[in-house]
């Protein structure tokens, strides 16, 4: 992977991350030569939500993972990040499994973490921190970690997305997570303004919105309605997803 394509690939991410998915969709070719191309205009689509679930999740079962050089972690990662979107993190963990960078190993944490594996996530961890442990994907990654574990562990969370912070700046992710470590320690009045910030950069994050009707419900006090506004959209977006994915799940709910 040429620095070039790293640049490019990168530059893409970032527009995705800023929800400018059309950025993205007009400047890449679908018959790109390059897989990490093609995938990052097929995330981009996915995020979009213009394409259906079952055409992207079919697209995905065609990549050949296994061919993906160790040198192009970007396919990868981006790779797992749509599997992911498709609520299938044991797919995601078998093409992570090609990788071995940090950012690749930061996503099998997040995966094990979802499929309840601590154990398994424990020593990708204690993986990362022997390879790099002042990188942002093994603080993310011990972060997230530290928040699976519960207890002593929470206030050392809190302490690295503090810390993050003020060394980068606030971002919803890591004011979200700050907000997760105070509710889980049953701090629901101090979270609540680090959600509402979270939610002023980004008013559809839903880990933020999810936490804060969370946190309405334990404080008591009503969630503002611009907050379940864009909760029932997430919520609509969420059982459209799952009926995509499971034609015959939402009989079962009714």
């Amino acid at each position: 992977q040429d620095l070039q394509s790293q640049v490019d690939i990168l530059t893409f991410q970032a527009y995705i991350g800023q929800k400018k998915f059309n950025v993205v969709i007009n400047e890449v070719v679908e018959s790109h030569e390059l897989l990490e191309y093609r995938l990052v205009l097929l995330l981009a689509k996915q995020q979009a939500g213009i394409i259906p679930q079952d055409e992207v999740l079919e697209q995905m079962n065609s990549v050949p993972f296994e061919n993906v050089s160790m040198n192009d972690p970007s396919s990868l990662y981006i790779g797992s990040a749509i599997f992911m979107n498709l609520g299938m993190p044991e797919k995601a963990l078998r093409v992570l499994h090609h990788g071995s960078n940090l950012i690749c190993d930061a996503m099998a944490v997040h995966c094990l973490l979802i499929l309840n594996r601590l154990d398994l996530a424990g020593n990708i961890v204690r993986k990362m921190q022997n390879k790099n442990e002042d990188s942002l994907a093994y603080q993310l990654a011990f972060a997230e970690f530290c928040l699976a574990q519960g207890g002593d562990k929470l206030n050392e969370a809190l302490n690295i997305y503090q810390e993050l912070q003020e060394k980068y700046k606030p971002s919803a992710l890591l004011l979200n997570g700050q907000a997760v470590a105070l509710i889980s320690m049953g701090k629901y009045a101090e979270a609540e303004p680090l959600l509402r910030q979270a939610l002023d950069l980004d008013p559809n994050h839903s880990e933020s919105l999810l936490n804060m009707l969370a946190v309405s419900v334990h404080t008591g006090k009503p969630a503002e309605p611009s907050y379940c506004h864009f909760f029932w959209i997430f919520l609509w977006s969420f059982l459209h997803h799952y009926a995509t994915i499971e034609p015959n799940a939402l009989s079962s709910l009714a």
